[in-house]
């Protein structure tokens, strides 16, 4: 365990025995109860909380409770959201995978709405700059383990938020379609009806 982590877990008066590593590669993520805590550079952590308390306003975000300062790193203790992964869901109930898929694509059409917080860095899109004070909150991260989703496929939560920015919001399509959309032989027109974003649309 980092020395970050053990240090903020013990200002929370969190007991670093319980503390359990969650999903990801950045091992800044660990499971405490029924909370979260996450430990990164005090800029990640203002861009994270910034864009989830923005996001709150259309979609079920892990609320912040609680923040402290660790050398220079920061600390922020978050609600565990109910739910399982989207892609878990759609594997462990088929005959279901293609709601999940739905709710998945209407995250991005309801975060494509959320005007940016001012803590939020810029990101480039495509084609034409987005005009300003028009740019939304891209999430960079939106793949369906990111989303949480309940018994019926419902979004119970849009987690990771540590890659947030400001941007176009077709940057999140672009990455969640490339990095974890359909693979070889799959029929595309019914791949982006899955996911809501309609047939032909590309």
């Amino acid at each position: 365990m980092p020395s970050a982590v053990a240090q903020a877990a013990g200002a929370f008066g969190l007991n670093t025995g319980s503390l359990r590593a969650l999903g990801g590669n950045s091992g800044s993520a660990w499971g405490a109860g029924d909370q979260v805590l996450r430990v990164g550079r005090p800029a990640v952590i203002d861009a994270e909380v910034a864009a989830s308390a923005a996001a709150a306003a259309v979609l079920p975000v892990p609320a912040a409770l609680d923040r402290v300062e660790v050398g220079d790193m920061s600390a922020v203790l978050l609600e565990m959201l109910p739910g399982r992964p989207a892609a878990d869901f759609a594997r462990g109930r088929p005959s279901l995978a293609r709601a999940a898929g739905q709710a998945c694509g209407a995250v991005h059409a309801l975060l494509a709405d959320v005007r940016t917080p001012p803590a939020l860095r810029t990101v480039p899109g495509p084609g034409v700059p987005t005009p300003v004070g028009q740019a939304c909150v891209v999430h960079l991260d939106l793949h369906p383990f990111n989303i949480l989703t309940g018994t019926r496929g419902e979004v119970t939560g849009v987690l990771d938020w540590a890659n947030a920015a400001a941007g176009d919001p077709d940057l999140d399509r672009a990455r969640t379609w490339t990095g974890h959309g359909p693979g070889p032989g799959t029929d595309l027109d019914r791949a982006r009806t899955w996911t809501g974003h309609g047939p032909g649309r590309s």
